[in-house]
């Protein structure tokens, strides 16, 4: 039990009455905020939403490509990434032209 008098001293109404204000406050602000939240995906959903983010990733893209082709690291990893993208295409089409011989010769 809390000591003192069970009346808050500013409003002169029962402390009871002043934490269900309380607990009825902070319940409002929560549903506010969840509702404001809510609305943003509304945003992710729409023409405009879809619009602006395409915006903003290429931007990114940009960004990032001009980071990388400023620091010789990245750099590096880049270019090899690209030789085994280049080599897994390379390997890919032979594939594709053995199996073709193959199944000609069968055929």
């Amino acid at each position: 039990m809390e000591p003192g008098a069970n009346v808050d001293i500013v409003t002169l109404r029962p402390k009871v009455l002043k934490n269900e204000n309380a607990a009825a406050l902070r319940a409002a602000r929560e549903e506010k905020e969840l509702r404001a939240q809510a609305e943003d995906l509304a945003l992710g959903f729409s023409e405009d939403g879809e619009r602006f983010r395409a915006l903003v990733t290429g931007r990114l893209e940009k960004r990032i490509e001009e980071l990388v082709k400023a620091d010789p690291e990245a750099s590096a990893y880049l270019k090899l990434l690209e030789e085994m993208g280049h080599k897994f295409n390379t390997a890919k089409r032979a594939v594709e032209k053995l199996y073709q011989r193959h199944m000609g010769t069968q055929t």
